[in-house]
């Protein structure tokens, strides 16, 4: 009787980790925006993850958890479930040698990935400003960089976000579409199937 308990309660946290990295995914992808304008410097704790997060960090994830719920996310993710009871026997999960760890970091992985590819263009905007802040500190020996790179940094990057937020919706969806492709990809796995 036990046995099957900790069989259903691992079905259920294994894929959590998977729904949960879509969330992680984009929260990196703010860190990584936050860390490259500064606002890093200016962590609050969320009560959310109980850790502390940035500015933009808490900017992309209200964003996307209003998309996520407008385009109806949480039901894909409830359909997920319920197809789970069909595809995996009641008490009969397959937790494998290597299966379903290694769909599980491959999850992780990808959606980690689609973050990096939600801040891309914006760190590569950063980069490039920085960039040209050190060629005009050399041309210009007198220039305090660190004084005019920080506001130009920060302005740069904001209104590369305010930019880029209609086009966050594709970036969004790619995540979401990897998302419901790694999920049914576990689901299938501990069904003992291999996708």
């Amino acid at each position: 009787m036990i046995v099957p308990l900790f069989l259903e309660a691992g079905t259920g946290f294994a894929i959590g980790v998977v729904a949960n990295a879509l969330f992680l995914g984009i929260q990196f992808a703010g860190e990584l925006l936050d860390v490259q304008t500064g606002f890093s410097m200016s962590s609050l704790v969320s009560p959310g993850t109980i850790g502390p997060t940035s500015l933009i960090t808490n900017l992309y994830t209200v964003l996307f958890t209003l998309w996520f719920f407008s385009v109806d996310g949480h039901d894909v993710l409830f359909l997920a479930l319920f197809q789970s009871f069909h595809v995996i026997p009641l008490g009969q999960a397959h937790f494998g040698a290597q299966g379903v760890s290694s769909t599980m970091l491959d999850a992780l992985a990808s959606l980690t990935l689609l973050g990096v590819e939600v801040a891309a263009p914006i760190l590569l905007a950063l980069f490039l400003t920085n960039v040209s802040l050190a060629v005009a500190s050399r041309a210009v020996p007198q220039m305090n960089v660190f004084f005019v790179g920080l506001p130009i940094t920060l302005f740069v990057g904001i209104a590369l976000i305010l930019l880029l937020i209609p086009d966050l919706t594709v970036a969004f969806s790619q995540v979401m579409l990897a998302m419901n492709e790694e999920t049914n990809r576990m689901i299938q796995m501990l069904g003992g199937s291999h996708p």
